[in-house]
């Protein structure tokens, strides 16, 4: 994938999906409309692990469900 919204492409063939689900207080986005305000968002990240680097960066709005056989990592 070439797509890049940060600067670094990911051109290794091998990509990262990472997928933080919370309430980001300081990501201001209007939601969905026509439905009710939801607080919780996620923001979206593909890497290439073989440059270490972010190529895409995204925020997904209303209700967030991790994807089946994902890894969940939570803080306290």
């Amino acid at each position: 994938m070439a797509d890049s919204n940060t600067g670094h492409p990911c051109t290794s063939g091998t990509l990262l999906h990472i997928k933080l689900i919370g309430d980001f207080h300081t990501i201001d986005h209007g939601g969905i409309p026509g439905q009710p305000y939801e607080p919780t968002s996620a923001v979206l990240i593909t890497a290439d692990p073989e440059s270490e680097q972010a190529c895409l960066i995204g925020v997904s709005t209303g209700e967030q469900k991790p994807k089946a056989g994902s890894v969940a990592l939570f803080t306290e």
